[in-house]
């Protein structure tokens, strides 16, 4: 069955580009920086984005696939929905 997706808005956050240090992650993706949801805080921030409607196993594979500097995360869309995202889980510049 392929995946059902819709565009929607993110409020409140900009991409910024992660380098990507696992070598098998490099091999599978062939990229060696991987894009990254950054939460600002600022309601001027939007990111365009797609959402996936995936099965439960469908969210587990995705999550034993992301790196530590990942965390995956509920958030509000701009259109009020929710969903799940994966979002910089490193700790904030001059808080670690």
């Amino acid at each position: 069955m392929a995946a059902r997706s819709l565009r929607h808005l993110i409020r409140d956050a900009t991409l910024a580009l992660l380098e990507i240090r696992d070598a098998a992650v490099v091999r599978t993706s062939g990229m060696t920086h991987h894009p990254m949801l950054v939460p600002t805080g600022q309601p001027r921030d939007l990111v365009d984005g797609t959402v996936f409607a995936i099965t439960p196993e469908e969210l587990r594979h995705a999550d034993s696939y992301e790196v530590a500097d990942y965390r995956r995360e509920r958030i509000t869309l701009a259109s009020g929905l929710s969903a799940w995202v994966y979002v910089d889980a490193r700790p904030a510049a001059g808080t670690a």
